[in-house]
């Protein structure tokens, strides 16, 4: 008896209880239909262009002198030998550090570039789950073979939502 009253009541309960809205969102695709991901991928790729010719200068340079070191005659006193090397290794490790903060800087600009889209798109879909009614949204995927959700129902994708609020027309349905 008690247990066929505990089952009337956890019934009852779950009866009262609003059905939970769940959603999902590809957020990759979302960014990618963005306009100023095209601006921040151009702005990224001129600044790699510019330390990539900065390095290249370098390795120039070092090639050079590393060159004419190699051509020395062998009647160079040892003194100059010398200090040729320790200019070789000098602008080696300068070679190195160059690189070391050349990549870092990549990094940084990434960040600052693509951290406020994320943004943009993170308060979109929260503005667009919270106007629709939505208890959970989903991320779709997180890369390449990390999907979160292994069957997705298109009625409960939420992309196209977000692109309109981003104020973005989706080109095509995605795939």
């Amino acid at each position: 008896m008690t247990a066929i009253l505990c089952v009337v009541v956890l019934t009852a309960a779950q009866a009262q209880q609003p059905a939970q809205k769940i959603g999902y969102v590809d957020a990759d695709y979302v960014l990618q239909q963005l306009p100023a991901l095209k601006k921040a991928e151009k702005e990224l790729q001129d600044h790699q262009t510019q330390l990539k010719t900065q390095m290249d200068a370098k390795m120039a340079e070092y090639q050079n002198k590393e060159k004419a070191y190699l051509a020395m005659p062998a009647t160079t006193p040892d003194v100059t030998k010398r200090a040729n090397e320790r200019d070789l290794q000098t602008l080696a490790q300068n070679l190195q550090t160059f690189q070391q903060e050349a990549q870092a800087s990549i990094q940084r600009k990434t960040e600052q570039l693509l951290s406020p889209l994320y943004k943009q798109v993170n308060d979109a879909v929260q503005t667009v789950a919270k106007e629709n009614g939505f208890s959970f949204i989903i991320r779709e995927n997180l890369g390449p073979e990390a999907d979160i959700l292994l069957f997705v129902d298109e009625k409960f994708s939420i992309n196209d939502l977000v692109l309109k609020k981003l104020g973005v027309v989706s080109p095509t349905p995605k795939p």
